[in-house]
């Protein structure tokens, strides 16, 4: 009798212990499903505070920005896939301490709806954006202005997507992971020309009910020269990235996130500097 009751206790205990495994002992897989014919959307809005010393003066200026994509699956192999990309959103505000803040907001919301409702094909190889097709056709529909049509040609390029889209599609291990357990990747991000690259180590904190909750944590730390125009600027950025990241364990699909970013720049145009800091929050949902 005692033996038996020994047995199942063991047998309890065994049962607990599995409940709370990391899949199974291996860890977790976590990589977005990506078969063809799946459709999925994401939503991010963008709060941004800068503050910047021109001249000896301080120039304050806040922007936020809301964006919705729509993404479709057309073919998924093992040498790439391909996403059908479409924004069905796109919504601008900046106010930078002028008079002229709603006819600024409406050039830019003019320019960005131009945007909404049209559609590009991308193809992906690993977590790396290879090719852009259909721009031509987004930019002959458009009757836009020269500094609209500049605006959606940088919108529309390789090094955007990459950056837009590199913590979304980049941001899962190599291998299978358990909680606790954490992984590193490098995002570069075009910034008018200029690489911004950012470090990231993602920790697996949790998963529950198919959902695993992952951590971020980045650094930021660029030296280079964006190009506005005929003007070079020179930038050395140095910051942090943080927040948290929700994702369905099933098919890899984002469900919701928010993280922060925090960076301080020095900026030499001409000669001149000007100290740039920025504070940014990102909300992230996926569906």
């Amino acid at each position: 009798m005692k033996k038996q009751i020994a047995l199942l206790f063991a047998a309890a205990a065994f049962f607990m212990v599995s409940c709370h495994s990391n899949g199974g002992g291996d860890g977790y897989t976590l990589k977005m499903r990506l078969n063809k014919g799946d459709k999925f959307s994401q939503a991010m809005t963008m709060d941004m505070d800068m503050n910047m010393t021109v001249m000896g003066m301080q120039k304050d200026m806040k922007m936020k920005m809301d964006i919705g994509t729509d993404f479709e699956v057309l073919d998924s192999t093992a040498a790439g896939k391909e996403l059908k990309i479409t924004y069905n959103k796109m919504a601008m505000h900046m106010d930078m301490g002028m008079p002229n803040t709603a006819m600024m907001d409406s050039m830019m919301n003019k320019s960005s709806s131009a945007i909404v409702g049209k559609s590009v094909v991308v193809t992906f190889s690993g977590n790396k954006v290879t090719d852009v097709k259909g721009f031509e056709e987004v930019m002959a529909a458009n009757s836009s202005d020269s500094s609209t049509r500049q605006m959606m040609t940088k919108m529309f390029s390789k090094d955007n997507f990459n950056s837009m889209f590199g913590m979304m599609f980049g941001l899962y291990p190599n291998k299978p992971v358990k909680e606790g357990e954490s992984w590193s990747t490098v995002n570069n991000m075009d910034i008018s020309g200029m690489n911004m690259g950012v470090n990231t180590k993602y920790t697996l904190l949790s998963v529950k009910d198919n959902i695993a909750e992952i951590a971020v944590d980045g650094t930021v730390d660029s030296k280079g020269t964006m190009k506005q125009g005929a003007v070079n600027m020179d930038m050395d950025m140095k910051g942090t990235q943080k927040g948290k990241l929700n994702v369905k364990v099933t098919d890899g699909y984002l469900q919701t996130g928010s993280y922060d970013m925090d960076i301080t720049a020095d900026m030499n145009v001409m000669g001149q500097k000007m100290p740039m800091k920025m504070k940014a929050t990102y909300t992230l949902k996926g569906n």
